[in-house]
Formats: structure tokens, C-alpha cells, sequence
């Protein structure tokens, strides 16, 4: 009887409780999912630029037979040294570095490399003809410079033809001190007027 009394009588508290907090209402309380990384965290990549090459056409650039014109635009190549050439490269004419002791008309030995050197240019440009004129001072009769210099110029003929250049293709002109280049007045422009000039007609 005792123990109906007492569940009678909690289950009465029970009802009372809760008419009495019936605002209290139970909050679930849920656990924040976990973090988590979706990618690791990697070093900036640094992007390089591969490095800029500088192509040079060396053809551009290069003057084989140093007459100031390159040889991508010289028509003419390997054109001796000496040679004044047209804006292909070809030669137009040529003070021939050739020069005769005072009154002679034999060729200096240390002058015949130049003139050997000119003897292969002419053997192969075989379309060339080659004039050779030969200039004095005024020092002395104008006809005895005209003279002397047809001498001058019939022996760099000679050399030529000896270093295998054929006759046909030369024609030697001497002109005495006509069209002086320096003052016949001093020395040094009389050694200037001392001259072989070299025209090339095609």
C-alpha cells in the first residue's frame, strides 16, 4: 500500500514540474564537423622566362675582303685591298701600291708581292680588262715624264703577264705629270704624283 502512495505521489511531482517549466525545451547540441584541409598548401611556383637568344647573322656582319661592303650585299668578294669598289663591292679602280726609284723604271722586289697579288684578282675575274696608267712629277721634261712613265707602266705589264695574267687583257698608258693628285712643291706631294692607277672595264 506504502509503495502505491509513493508512485502515485512522485508521478503527481512529475505532472506538477512540468506544467510549471513547460518553457524549457531540450537543445541537441550537435559537434561542429571536423576541418579539414581540401589541399595542401604548396610554394608559389615561380614561372622563369627562358632566357632571349640573339640570333646574328654573321653573313650581315662580315667583310672577308675589308672594301667596306659586307658580304651579304658584295658581289665581287676576296677584291684585293687596294681596290676603290662600287656600292656592290665590285672594283672600279685602284691606286696600284707599286713605286719606282727616281728616273727608273724597274719594279722595286719589295713591291712585287702587290703586283702578284693583283696578277691572281685579274686571273679569276677573266671578264675584267685592266688599263694601267702610270703618273710622274713635274720634276723634269714633260716629254722625258711621258717617257719614263710609258716605261713604268709597260713593266707592271710585264709582271703581270709573267704571274700568268694574259697579254690580251692589258693595256699599259703612260701619262708623264699629267692630273697631279698632291703639290708638285714639296716632297711629299711629289711622291703622291709618283703614282699606278688600274682601271678594270667590264
Amino acid at each position: 500500500m506504502k509503495s502505491y502512495l509513493l508512485l502515485f505521489f512522485t508521478l503527481t511531482l512529475l505532472a506538477h514540474a512540468e506544467e510549471t517549466f513547460s518553457y524549457i525545451v531540450p537543445v541537441s547540441v550537435e559537434k561542429a564537423p571536423a576541418q579539414t584541409i581540401s589541399e595542401s598548401i604548396k610554394p608559389q611556383e615561380t614561372k622563369t622566362q627562358p632566357s632571349e637568344v640573339v640570333l646574328v647573322n654573321t653573313l650581315t656582319t662580315k667583310d672577308s675582303d675589308a672594301d667596306g661592303i659586307t658580304d651579304d650585299k658584295d658581289l665581287c668578294q676576296k677584291t684585293p685591298k687596294f681596290f676603290r669598289v662600287d656600292s656592290a663591292g665590285c672594283p672600279e679602280q685602284a691606286l696600284l701600291p707599286v713605286h719606282f726609284d727616281a728616273g727608273a723604271s724597274a719594279l722595286l722586289d719589295t713591291h712585287i708581292k702587290n703586283v702578284k697579288e693583283f696578277a691572281e684578282f685579274v686571273k679569276k675575274n677573266k671578264e675584267y680588262q685592266i688599263i694601267i696608267y702610270n703618273y710622274t712629277n713635274d720634276q723634269g721634261e714633260p716629254t722625258a715624264n711621258r717617257t719614263l712613265s710609258q716605261k713604268r707602266a709597260n713593266a707592271i705589264k710585264e709582271a703581270l703577264i709573267r704571274n700568268g695574267v694574259s697579254s690580251t687583257k692589258l693595256t699599259a698608258i703612260g701619262r708623264g705629270d699629267e692630273n697631279p693628285q698632291a703639290d708638285n712643291t714639296t716632297p711629299e706631294g711629289q711622291k703622291q704624283n709618283n703614282r699606278t692607277e688600274v682601271e678594270i672595264i667590264l
